[in-house]
């Protein structure tokens, strides 16, 4: 192929009846939902494609092309291996491409990487992975996915695929037909499909578990979660989700193990004894587990998974920014809980807040001095959308991640439970992998009003709450003053030490928040909140007597309550008659 630009090698695929489609750059991963199902030789839809995606690479549908490729990542490491394997095997010379496959993933071993074009001759075959015991596999593709045409950059090495042997393309061999599909780990025969949040994610992830643990390769493990995708789901997740799922996945160690023959037939691995014991902690384990630390006192944990939630518009990015300024500053959170261990680094995920007004927070709050230093934001502003999987461990040990907010990292449905179980794992990944978590959740609208409770704080599956050390609330006295009321957090749900509630302002050209009065249990809080309406329901009871003697109970009730300290009709009757007879002078 001479032709320049990807848009020239997409023109001349199609000219030899190839259908084609756009890859995101230097990716296998479709840059449009549809995948090969919208491939197509049509020039002007091939110009209007890469006129909008000018550096995408080229990928071709092998069915709807009549072709059948036959892929081998593996087992070649240079190009006399490829010759000598393709003798070997009685393959038909056709045209060979070269892959852009130069390194194992797994093992940093060279490979030589080739796929083999041939004529699929009216007959088709579903696209699969095959395995040979020689060591050699790859994929034979043809009814669904896709292959990259020559010209295209390969997403791992950066090189291209090129022509390695230009010849016509020969009728399909019965060695290709034939080989040995590996079979997708899904239920055979006739399933009902799973609904759009019915646990898509978590089900494909199974699946992409399955492949993993039998040896395949990130590439391969998405190249098959493709079809399993149409067959499982009622309405396919997107192709960007599916490459997610393929590397998460691939992130997982694989280590094969050994198998033995009887009587000229290949048995199963062989099996250590495992003594049950080993499932349970060892009195070691108990007797010198390390003792738990705070980050912040009183209010953080290590090592813990702890969310705050509350009601649209009550302070949870502002109280999670505070925590954030005090955690790189060393000065104590909202001026009284001390940071008794600063972390390594604090990441703020906030894909919910844009970068105007998170530059002004972390100007106003101190943090300017500590960015890409020991504090690292993500806002709404950056390209591309970060997900769980994509922190890894090196950035995670010794962090604290902040998610503002969780439903923008679950991948599926708040309400269902495989899905929220997902979530949880992927938050205990976190953890396991050295890192603090503090997640934000917004409560549901319906409990608008209502005090907050861990059943209505953490909107969607009761796995949420499972999955939590620690559940803060916060909420605004005063939900219609929103810089001039004083809030109160509270804690909701506790593992690791007792938490006190306590009250707290908020400044409005700052929004640096200050404690005000003490912590206190809740109980103690109620109480101290009480007394303090008594007091001012009381004083203001003073003033409006005093002017007015004779004024009716219904209108000091009234007034009571426009004052934020409403009263019963008893205590205003009985206060009533206690201050007109205390000796208060009420002349006008």
């Amino acid at each position: 192929m001479t032709s320049p630009g990807f848009l020239g090698v997409a023109l001349e695929c199609a000219a030899r009846g190839w259908y084609v489609f756009p890859c995101k750059p230097k990716t296998k991963v479709p840059q449009l939902y549809g995948a090969f199902h919208n491939a197509t030789t049509d020039p002007a839809q091939i110009n209007e494609w890469w006129d909008q995606f000018p550096n995408a690479n080229v990928a071709i549908a092998p069915g709807k092309s009549g072709l059948i490729v036959f892929d081998c990542d593996h087992g070649n490491v240079t190009e006399a291996d490829f010759h000598a394997w393709t003798k070997a095997e009685g393959l038909t010379p056709t045209l060979t491409i070269r892959t852009g496959r130069r390194t194992n993933s797994e093992t940093g071993a060279d490979e030589f990487g080739t796929q083999m074009y041939y004529s699929a001759e009216g007959q088709t075959r579903t696209t699969n992975p095959w395995v040979d015991e020689d060591g050699h596999g790859g994929e034979v593709r043809c009814d669904t996915g896709h292959c990259m045409a020559p010209g295209s950059i390969h997403d791992k090495s950066g090189l291209p695929y090129e022509v390695l042997i230009d010849a016509p393309i020969a009728p399909c061999p019965d060695v290709v037909r034939n080989k040995r599909a590996y079979k997708l780990p899904v239920k055979a025969g006739p399933m009902e499909k799973i609904p759009e949040g019915g646990g898509r994610h978590a089900q494909l992830t199974s699946v992409a578990g399955k492949l993993r643990a039998s040896g395949f390769d990130k590439d391969t493990i998405l190249g098959m979660l493709i079809p399993a995708n149409a067959a499982m789901c009622a309405v396919p997740v997107s192709d960007d989700d599916l490459e997610h799922i393929a590397e998460s996945v691939a992130r997982y160690e694989y280590t094969p193990e050994p198998t033995v023959t009887l009587g000229g037939k290949k048995q199963g691995a062989l099996k250590e004894p495992v003594d049950w014991r080993a499932k349970y902690h060892a009195l070691d384990d108990l007797l010198n587990v390390t003792p738990g630390k705070f980050l912040v006192d009183g209010i953080l944990f290590e090592s813990s998974i702890t969310a705050l939630a509350g009601y649209a518009g009550d302070r949870k990015s502002i109280v999670s920014l505070n925590l954030a300024a005090a955690c790189v500053t060393g000065e104590p959170f909202m001026g009284r809980f001390a940071v008794v261990n600063k972390p390594e680094r604090v990441l703020y995920l906030c894909p919910e807040m844009g970068l105007r007004e998170l530059s002004k927070r972390a100007k106003d709050l101190g943090m300017i001095p500590h960015i890409n230093k020991s504090l690292f934001f993500r806002s709404l502003d950056m390209d591309g959308r970060m997900r769980l999987p994509d922190l890894t461990p090196d950035e995670l040990r010794g962090s604290l991640v902040i998610l503002d907010t969780a439903v923008r990292f679950i991948e599926g449905s708040e309400s269902d439970p495989q899905d929220m179980a997902a979530f949880a794992d992927e938050l205990f990944r976190l953890r396991h992998d050295g890192a603090t978590v503090w997640v934000l959740f917004h409560s549901s609208k319906a409990s608008a009003g209502q005090d907050l409770t861990l059943q209505n704080a953490l909107r969607g599956s009761s796995e949420l709450a499972a999955m939590l050390s620690m559940c803060w609330a916060t909420r605004k006295n005063d939900p219609k003053d929103h810089w001039g009321s004083i809030s109160t957090m509270y804690p909701m749900k506790v593992r690791e030490f007792e938490a006190l509630s306590f009250e707290f302002a908020c400044d409005r050209e700052t929004a640096a928040c200050t404690i005000v009065g003490d912590p206190a249990t809740a109980t103690e809080l109620q109480s101290r909140k009480a007394t303090q309406r008594d007091a001012s329901a009381h004083t203001l009871m003073e003033k409006l007597l005093a002017s007015d003697p004779a004024i009716g109970v219904t209108k000091l009730r009234k007034a009571l309550t426009a004052a934020k300290c409403g009263k019963k009709q008893e205590w205003v009757t009985t206060t009533k008659a206690e201050i007109l007879g205390s000796g208060v002078s009420c002349s006008k």
